[in-house]
């Protein structure tokens, strides 16, 4: 038998073990959570694991805190100031401070973390467009610098949290009616840049640097830079 035919045999019976080893100590179970257990709504849109341990679950029916026990239920009241702004949740992420930040589809309602009542953010679209349709969150996210971006359906917000200002910049400054200004999705990426998903088969890398977009076309994979 050639050389290189004995090391293979003899690898591939060094592994063998090892990957039969490991599917018996690595096993996954699935749980099931739905109404019947607690959960306000089986159309979940969001996930989120807070720095306390807290898992949250955005729905179409409101906000849930789950604690591995038991679901806490969080509703809109048109009677109540401090409730969330709205029952259909499309985004969760948290700040610096241990705030949680939820988008809905009419605004941002952040959840005070020791008195857990909810408070507005006011966004205000750039000028000269003045853009609306800004209430409408797609997404959130919280970078390393403790900054966040924020997704809507026109648009993308960056909230400095030194400074506690936002700033509404527009992959596509020319129309307010563009597709390309739709945000659906928003990754980070480890160089400190971030990915901007839209409604238009098109991907965004945003640099925080220069509030700058790099533009790829997710059909031809081309790209092109816009300042």
């Amino acid at each position: 038998m050639r050389p290189g035919v004995i090391l293979s045999i003899s690898l591939l019976l060094c592994f063998i073990p090892v990957r039969f080893v490991s599917s018996q100590d690595y096993s996954i179970v699935f749980s099931h959570a739905d109404v019947n257990n607690g959960l306000s709504d089986n159309w979940v849109k969001s996930i989120y694991r807070d720095s306390k341990g807290f898992i949250w679950f955005g729905t179409n029916s409101g906000l849930n805190r789950f604690d591995g026990y038991d679901f806490e239920v969080f509703s809109h009241s048109a009677a109540d100031s401090l409730s969330i702004a709205d029952n259909v949740i499309n985004a969760i992420t948290e700040d610096s401070e241990g705030n949680l930040w939820v988008g809905t589809r009419s605004g941002i309602s952040v959840l005070d973390g020791d008195s857990y009542t909810f408070s507005g953010v006011n966004l205000v679209p750039s000028m000269p467009l003045a853009c609306q349709d800004i209430a409408y969150i797609t997404a959130m996210v919280t970078g390393e610098s403790g900054d966040l971006l924020i997704g809507t359906h026109n648009g993308l917000f960056l909230f400095n949290h030194i400074s506690k200002s936002f700033r509404h910049l527009l992959p596509d400054e020319q129309s307010c009616s563009s597709e390309l200004n739709n945000i659906t999705a928003i990754a980070p990426d480890k160089d400190g840049s971030y990915w901007i998903g839209t409604s238009n088969c098109f991907i965004f890398r945003f640099l925080p640097q220069t509030n700058s977009f790099e533009k790829f076309e997710c059909r031809k994979g081309m790209n092109e830079n816009s300042g």
